[in-house]
């Protein structure tokens, strides 16, 4: 059933390396029963068998994370950038720890010399290749590359390269490490197999730390780089435990659930364009209704409400599916387009733009779907309706009220309606694209105010 599924996906390669994940798992198993857990080492101490058993028990639960990961995420998701970097990330951390684990079992023995030998050369071609998959991952998921100067591009590459012909030199000076008589000894300048990996860090640590995120969605990036940072520090010190590459496993676990995390907004963001197509039907509909009505009372008054429909509709297309931000100017021209339209409608509502600040960008739709929210399910059936859309500045934000004399609502009566889609979906946008609040306050048969601040 499984082999019919591949085939059926066209996801052989994907398949095909998860299933090499689960013979490197199967492999190191095996090995450990072969050459018994808990005395690894031939004529080693209990404590540097304690210290093998431990580090294998580790690599071995990593891997089996790996496999693990790699599965669900063949299973669950489409193919794009991102996705296909974090697969080859899987892959290449489960071959490391692989490597190590193969190490940590063979030690020792001096029939395994040479592939004590191998092992250990393939580990540290591997710890590079993570590290790269690591650089391009993050900068990936923080949207940043284009930003990223050049000069920094070409010198992560170089310092790659770097890395990987120090790799070969060591084989032959043993600078990093040597072995002898199936035993691994540290070499006199191994802390230089570590600069690649903490240049990888320190870059993308300042990155994190400048990007123009929210501070609980930006502490994900910064975790992703300290934590490789301070086991660096710590197995340079000590080679008793292999913690860097289970630190990197970590890093890749957060990666993992920021994958998902993002998928949560971009469900937020379909959400939302779904509500806007839902609501256009209705209100063109209705605004059609009363230019056919105007054309026969008033052709002049009918052609005006033409032209700004129009520009409504062409407003509405084109932020739609805008992540940027916007002038509020245009945000402003496009809610009072839409009131131009309503007033034709609803002679008992009443709109007042009281606006002593405008300097300022916001991201699209924000004001005119809050406006619009007002009219619907607040003012439309009022005597005297009455919108406000009152702006002005303080010390640190602008600040955006949009004000209405409705009948309110209670808390949780719009849960899982097209209302709440559109409240949640706007206080989300601002307050990840440019770092805002966003704030209800209603009170039943006396209106509601919405408060949206933006930092300056």
């Amino acid at each position: 059933m499984l082999y019919i599924y591949c085939m059926k996906e066209k996801n052989i390669t994907g398949w095909g390396l998860f299933f090499l994940t689960l013979v490197f798992f199967i492999s190191a198993l095996f090995c450990c029963q072969h050459f018994h857990f808990f005395n690894l080492i031939p004529g080693g101490t209990i404590k540097e068998n304690i210290e093998a058993a431990a580090n294998i028990s580790m690599e071995l639960t990593g891997m089996a994370v790996c496999s693990f990961l790699y599965a669900s995420l063949i299973i669950s998701e489409k193919k794009n950038r991102f996705r296909s970097l974090f697969q080859q990330l899987l892959f290449f951390e489960d071959l490391i720890l692989f490597c190590d684990c193969i190490s940590w079992i063979i030690s020792g023995k001096l029939y395994y010399n040479s592939l004590l030998i191998v092992s250990n050369a393939v580990f540290l071609v591997c710890a590079g290749i993570i590290f790269q998959l690591f650089w391009n991952s993050e900068i990936e998921i923080m949207n940043i590359r284009t930003s990223i100067p050049k000069p920094v591009l070409y010198g992560i590459r170089i310092a790659a390269v770097t890395y990987y012909f120090s790799v070969f030199l060591n084989i032959k000076f043993g600078f990093y490490y040597t072995i002898s008589n199936a035993m691994y000894f540290p070499g006199k300048y191994r802390y230089l197999q570590y600069i690649f990996p903490a240049i990888v860090c320190l870059v993308l640590l300042y990155y994190a730390c400048t990007v123009k995120i929210l501070v609980k969605i930006k502490l994900p990036y910064i975790l992703m780089a300290i934590v490789p940072l301070i086991t660096i520090i710590i197995q340079n010190a000590s080679y008793s435990l292999s913690l860097m590459y289970m630190s990197v496993l970590a890093v890749i676990i957060i990666l993992y659930i920021n994958i998902h995390v993002n998928l949560g907004f971009k469900i937020e963001e379909f959400k939302n364009k779904v509500m806007i197509s839902q609501i256009q039907p209705h209100f063109m509909y209705n605004t059609l209704t009363t230019i056919k009505a105007l054309c026969r009372e008033d052709p002049g008054l009918a052609a005006k409400t033409i032209t700004n429909f129009a520009d409504y509709l062409r407003c509405n297309m084109d932020f739609a599916s805008l992540e940027t931000t916007i002038p509020f100017e245009k945000e402003l021209k496009h809610t009072k387009t839409y009131a131009e339209i309503e007033k034709l409608r609803f002679d008992n509502i009443t709109f007042e733009f009281n606006i002593e600040d405008s300097d300022f960008e916001v991201p699209a739709l924000v004001v005119q779907p809050m406006v619009e929210n007002a009219v619907r399910h607040g003012v439309r059936n009022r005597k005297d309706g009455h919108i406000l859309v009152h702006t002005f500045a303080d010390e640190a934000f602008h600040n955006i009220v949009v004000q209405d004399n409705g009948k309110g609502f209670v808390k949780g009566q719009f849960n899982g309606s097209r209302t709440h889609i559109g409240l949640t979906n706007t206080r989300v946008r601002i307050e990840r694209i440019v770092h805002g609040t966003f704030k209800i306050d209603s009170i039943p048969e006396k209106g509601v105010t919405i408060t949206m601040r933006i930092p300056k």
